[in-house]
Order: structure tokens, then sequence, then C-alpha cells
């Protein structure tokens, strides 16, 4: 289900249980203006009130921080153990093989 969050830059919805927040403003390499901390407060005062939202995930359009031109150059973006981040932009802190 989409939520309305009164501005272009942030879209919500709610899947199965998760909120999710997505920066929407990729020529500003997602930069967060005024509006956005407006519809990220509501974003948290709706999730905190809705008993289904057990989790929120946060995610931006654009350039994954491995894509930008500068990263690529230093061998892509690094988990803290020195592990190449994954495609999707997520690490295996953690995960089961």
């Amino acid at each position: 289900m989409n939520i309305d969050t009164g501005t272009p830059k942030m879209l919500a919805r709610k899947e199965g249980g998760i909120g999710w927040m997505t920066f929407n403003q990729p020529e500003k390499r997602n930069a967060v203006a005024p509006a956005m901390w407006d519809a990220l407060t509501e974003f948290f005062v709706r999730a905190n009130a809705d008993p289904e939202v057990r989790a929120g995930i946060f995610t931006g359009e654009g350039l994954r921080r491995d894509d930008h031109p500068a990263r690529r150059a230093q061998g892509g973006a690094r988990d803290p153990q020195g592990q190449p981040i994954g495609a999707r932009g997520l690490s295996s802190w953690g995960a089961s093989d």
C-alpha cells in the first residue's frame, strides 16, 4: 500500500509489516530538503502507531554508493571487514549461507 508523504521527494509504502521510505531526489544525491524532513517525521509517527509495522527500511533513488565514479576508482563499496558490498547495496553481515 502506497502512503502519501505530501512530497514527490519521499516515497512511502507498507508491505507485509515493513514500512518503506525512499528518498527520491537523485539529482541532489538524495540530500534532505525541509519538506523531506516533514515527511520523514510523519512516517515515523504513522509507523509507530501502526501495530502491523514491525520494521522500517530506508532506501534512495539514483546511484548506489559503489556506482559513483570515485567509489569505482577505489574498488567499490566495502563493509567494515573489507569485503565488497553486494549488488543490491547490502553486505552479508550476519547472513547465513
